[in-house]
Formats: C-alpha cells, structure tokens, sequence
C-alpha cells in the first residue's frame, strides 16, 4: 500500500504547475522577441491565423496527440518497470520472472518507439504542406504589389520572409507545440508517480528546481538578445546579397569589386561573431542545467543509499534499492524537459515574431488591383503596342512620357 500524505501529493502538484505558469508567463510577457522585432499584433491573433493553415489537417493532429501518449505513458512507466525489475533481482531472483518483466519493458519500448517514429513523421508531412500552402500565399501576395509598393521593401527582406520566416514557423508545427504540450505533461506525469513512490525523496528533487528556474530566467535573457543579433545579421547578409547580386553587372562595369567584396566581408565576419555569442550561451546554460542533474543524482544516492544500507527511514519513508533505481531515472526524465521548455518558449516566440512579419507583409493591400470588367488574354500572339504611355514609380517623376512604339511577333526590340 502507499503510504502518503494527500497535502504533500496535491501541495507538490500545485507547485509544479504554479511554476511552470509562471515559466510560461516569464516567456512570453515581452513583446519584443527574440528577434528584436517589435510585437503589435496579438499572440491569439497570430495564432488564429496560423490555425487556419492547419484546419484542412486537424484530424491528423489528433492522430498526432493520440500517439503522442504512448510515448508520454512510456517515459512515466518505464522507470517504474525497471524499478521493480531490480526488486525482482534483489528480493527472490527468479530467471522466468526477469524474463517476463524485461519483455514488458522491451515491449514497451518498442511501443513507444513505434508511436514516437509515425508522430514525427506526420508531422513532417503536415508542417510541410502547411508550410508550402503559407508561401504559395505569401508569394501570390508580393506578385499582386504595385512596383510602388516593392520599391519600399528591400528585396533581401522579402527573400527572408518568404525562406527564413516560413521556416520558423514550419519549426512551430512539426516541432514545438507538440513537444511543449508532451514536456509539460511529462513533467507533471512524473512528478505525481514521485510522489506516490516517495514523496520523500520527491521533495529532495524539487529542492533543486528553483535553481533551475533562476538560471533559465537568465539563459531567456541572454539567448534572447544573442538570437536577436543573429537574425539581424542574418537578415542583413540576405539583403546585402539579393541586393548586389541582382545588379552585380553594374558592380563589374564600374570596378567594384574589391569595394563590395569588402563591404561583404564585414558583413559576413559580424554574423560570425555574433552566432559565436549565441553558441556561448547555450555553451553555459546547458553545463548549469547538467551540474544540477548529477547533483540531484548524487543527493539521492546519497541519502537513498544511507537509508536502503542502514535501513532508515527519510521523513518516514522507507527506501529501497528498486525506488532508488526508480528515481535515477526519474530525475533524468524529469530535469530535460525542464530544460527543453526553456529553448523551446524561446522558438516559440521567435515562430510567433516571424508569423507576424510574414502577415504584415500578407496585409498590405495592393495599389493595383484588376477592375470588376477586366477582360483575361486568352489568345496571346505576342504583339506588343504603346500608344502615347505615361508612367512613373513616384508621383511626379515621370519615367515615361508619352511613350508609343510597336513590337510584332519574334521580333527583339532594345531601349536604351
């Protein structure tokens, strides 16, 4: 029979759930993301927006959560498995009884295995449809603006939102949401089945977790501005390359070759620079994180030990060689979701600030647009003819001025 205390059960799960709201509102508080970009528009409006790429494939998404709690189910049980394997092996070792439970166990895994295997890949499926229906739009979209309106967006950046944005966001689908609701249901999952085992050594463990919610508050900051230089940089190079490549014949005509070759390099040496602080971040955060682990580790074998050799009982709790087992895989399980939520809220919000430049561009409304009696070319001979033709990109500054010629079929016509 458990023998624990419903105040501690319920205190411990309450707890847990308090810091990870706040966790959660630690990480998604600032409007200004990751990325440096300034947030104007909603989470719940971006997300409404993004949902109605998905709504064609929800049934899959549900697939996708239905197989998703085998392998939640699978990192709760398991320990307990293993656990009890070890008990077997202690108390009465019996070779027909080892065998059944390390079946059990290699049936599971397969099972989780499995499940884990078909999630990943259709969610790939899915996020990459999705993916692709998102920037077939945005595309059709920037073909729709007037030359007006493409002369005030730089061509790197409409590259970077059509590539790089779409691909945060893809990130967003096949990856995160998913995963952030699997980690924090895995968290708590374990932190109950600690409780039940022994709430003991359960509160022994959580002693380090505010230790671990200080240093991801930090690591949020820190890799925050680090992501932001990042993708500014990023960003820049984009542009800089669309920009000069597109008119590279102009750089060769006038000899300045050395002068962009120059320019590039800086360029190119700041987004290195900068990646290199990223890399050094995530180089400090991830050892912090580790150094609680083994920590915990040796705390619990430490006090677990003590208690199982001298048969002593901790907070009234007795200890056994299969809990102690039991927590050793618990704690691994429990600490690298914590630490995956911490990078995880940050993709998030870096998915939810490409959202809403990808939609900013999707909401500027053409200059141009096609009149209700438009007649659609049908049978197109290619013949050409301007007849007494005015146009210009800025009002006033007319580029042509009554301008009439004729092109007939295959025939090359150059202005100069």
């Amino acid at each position: 029979m458990l023998n624990i205390n419903p105040l501690l059960l319920v205190g411990g799960v309450i707890g847990a759930v308090t810091a990870l709201l706040i966790f959660a509102y630690a990480s998604v508080k600032d409007k200004k993301t990751a990325m440096g970009f300034e947030r104007t528009m909603a989470d719940g409006e971006i997300l409404r927006r993004l949902f109605a790429y998905a709504k064609p494939y929800w049934a899959k998404f549900l697939l996708v959560l239905f197989l998703m709690l085998f392998s939640i189910a699978y990192d709760i049980i398991s320990p307990l498995i293993v656990g009890a394997i070890e008990e077997l092996v202690a108390a009465d070792f019996a070779l027909s009884r080892l065998f059944a439970s390390v079946a059990v166990y290699a049936g599971v895994l397969v099972f989780s295995m499995a499940s884990t295997y078909f999630q990943a890949v259709i969610l790939q499926r899915v996020g990459q449809r999705i993916i692709s229906d998102l920037r077939e739009d945005l595309f059709t979209h920037i073909e729709s603006l007037s030359h007006e309106q493409l002369n005030e967006i730089p061509v790197g950046k409409l590259v970077t939102r059509v590539t790089n944005d779409t691909n945060a966001i893809s990130m967003m689908f096949t990856n995160l949401l998913v995963n952030l609701i699997k980690n924090a249901f895995v968290i708590l999952g374990i932190l109950v089945a600690m409780l039940c085992l022994n709430y003991a050594l359960t509160l022994m463990v959580l002693c380090f977790v505010p230790f671990i919610v200080i240093f991801t508050v930090i690591f949020r900051k820190f890799s925050r501005r680090a992501y932001r230089k990042v993708k500014d940089a990023t960003t820049d190079i984009n542009t800089y390359l669309s920009e000069n490549l597109s008119g590279i014949k102009v750089t060769q005509i006038f000899g300045r070759e050395d002068e962009k070759m120059a320019e590039f390099y800086q360029k190119s040496q700041t987004l290195s620079k900068v990646t290199q602080e990223q890399i050094f971040v995530f180089g400090v955060f991830r050892p912090l994180v580790y150094m609680l682990y083994i920590s915990s580790i040796l705390c619990l074998f430490y006090l677990g030990g003590m208690g199982h050799l001298n048969n002593v009982s901790f907070l009234g709790q007795t200890i056994t060689g299969g809990t102690i087992v039991t927590f050793y895989m618990y704690i691994s399980k429990f600490f690298t979701p914590i630490q995956n939520l911490a990078e995880q809220f940050n993709w998030l919000q870096s998915a939810l600030a490409s959202s809403e430049k990808v939609f900013s561009i999707m909401d500027i409304q053409p200059k141009l647009v096609d009149a209700p009696d438009a007649i659609e070319l049908t049978d197109v001979k290619g013949e050409i003819e301007f007849r007494d033709v005015w146009f210009s990109y800025i009002p006033g500054e007319w580029v042509l001025q009554g301008v009439s010629f004729h092109v007939s079929p295959r025939e090359t016509v150059a202005f100069v």
